[in-house]
């Protein structure tokens, strides 16, 4: 017979057909693993996408109080929902690199770390962009003064003259130097505000002067700042920081203080650690910055007088305790 004889069942047989009756017993099982191969995939690609999304979200979480400028905005929420996001975009796109690089995959453990690795990096980069971007009032004014005299620094590194412990009616005030930093230590039952030095500052209208300030003990309405345009014990102005908030106010020689900026919560402030704090005085006009952020801007202040470091306490007696250090003045001297 020719080449295309033969019975049905040879032909059958031929094209690979099979006429058994365990054929669909043997599709049925094809289709259950395929399924079962499916299931197995979404649940890698979930492990793999939520351990990427929850780790640095706790990561951040822990890390947040310890260092500030790890937060996006200033903020654990925005910071918690921008490390999340990008972590789970990275770890559903090394997923799928790495299962079209290796069909039977990469180890799942290497995908996590690659993808954290990534993940960790990028939020660095947008993250040290945003810092830079909300730094640069900061530099701006520092940069802007580096013409100016140096006209005081203060480290505290070598010993300082001291005033005697102050005690009177308002209540007790004293200045003590240890490790690098001056302390200003307060105890009132009522508004005292004490400053160091005592006199011989020089006077200026045009300055920019900065200093590292903790609020390391005191009550939520105490303070510890820097006065400027200081012209006797009962006229000056006050940049104030409490543990949370911040405040701007003129004493103008009687009680109340008069409140140029009222109180704000600051996320730029961070209570209990060192807070670098600056003021820009220039043609009347007096900006503040707060860790190299703007925090505030007044026009029309006389800025004329000399400068102190300072504390204040309010109307409760716990003690407050003020921290200086790395203090810098330039200016335009006054005579």
């Amino acid at each position: 017979m020719g080449a295309c004889s033969g019975t049905p069942s040879d032909l059958q047989a031929y094209k690979g057909i099979s006429t058994s009756p365990s054929h669909p017993r043997m599709i049925d099982t094809m289709k259950k693993r395929l399924q079962s191969d499916k299931r197995q995939t979404a649940l890698d690609a979930g492990l793999i996408i939520g351990l990427c999304t929850a780790l640095p979200v706790l990561a951040l979480a822990l890390l947040g109080n310890r260092w500030p400028e790890a937060l996006f905005q200033a903020s654990l929420g925005d910071s918690q929902i921008l490390i999340g996001c990008l972590g789970a975009i990275i770890g559903a796109l090394v997923y799928r690199v790495a299962r079209g690089i290796r069909p039977d995959r990469l180890a799942a453990s290497l995908q996590i770390v690659t993808a954290l690795v990534l993940t960790s990096a990028s939020y660095a980069v947008v993250q040290g962009v945003a810092v830079y971007r909300s730094t640069a009032p900061g530099r701006e004014a520092r940069e802007t003064a580096s013409s100016w005299q140096p006209l005081l620094s203060l480290d505290f590194n070598h010993p300082v003259s001291l005033p005697s412990k102050e005690i009177s009616d308002f209540g007790t005030g004293a200045a003590t130097q240890s490790e690098g930093h001056l302390d200003l230590s307060l105890a009132t039952k009522r508004d005292y505000t004490y400053w160091y030095p005592e006199s011989g500052t020089p006077a200026v209208r045009d300055f920019h002067l900065e200093a590292t300030i903790t609020h390391a003990q005191g009550s939520e309405d105490s303070y510890c700042g820097l006065l400027f345009g200081w012209r006797d014990n009962e006229h000056w102005y006050a940049v104030k920081l409490g543990r949370t908030n911040f405040e701007v106010t003129r004493n103008p020689g009687s009680l109340p203080h008069e409140p140029l900026d009222g109180i704000r919560e600051l996320k730029e402030l961070s209570a209990d650690t060192p807070n670098r704090v600056a003021i820009l005085a220039l043609a009347g006009r007096v900006t503040v910055y707060i860790n190299d952020r703007q925090v505030a801007l007044l026009d029309g202040i006389d800025t004329f007088g000399q400068i102190r470091l300072a504390g204040q306490a309010a109307h409760l007696a716990q003690p407050l305790r003020c921290s200086f250090d790395d203090v810098r003045l330039r200016g335009v001297p006054v005579a």
